[in-house]
């Protein structure tokens, strides 16, 4: 961005190793943004001559808020809470399958 116009100058993009190249721009003063999700925006200003090549050095990003909501919903089954009794289904397989003392 240029801090004198506050105009976007150039936008560009990195390699995979953070790497950028911005050619020709004017000399001035200039604001770097480095934006990327799941971080916090960064910036750093520059002061740029003419006919130079400047190399803006490491600009660290830190980890910025990343937030998920999760909703969770469901029918919990209804308790007897009043008495000690215990109901339950049990099907023929279930039966079949029990263990009796002197069952061959």
């Amino acid at each position: 961005m240029d801090t004198s116009k506050g105009t976007l100058a150039r936008e560009a993009v990195t390699d995979d190793t953070g790497r950028f190249q911005a050619i020709n721009i004017q000399p001035g003063g200039y604001t770097i943004i480095v934006e990327v999700a799941g971080f916090k925006k960064a910036q750093t200003t520059i002061t740029l001559d003419v006919n130079t090549k400047l190399d803006i050095g490491q600009i660290k990003l830190e980890v910025g808020q990343v937030s998920e909501i999760v909703n969770v919903t469901g029918e919990v089954p209804t308790v007897q809470t009043t008495t000690m009794e215990k109901a339950y289904l049990v099907d023929t397989k279930q039966i079949t399958e029990l263990p009796m003392n002197g069952r061959k």
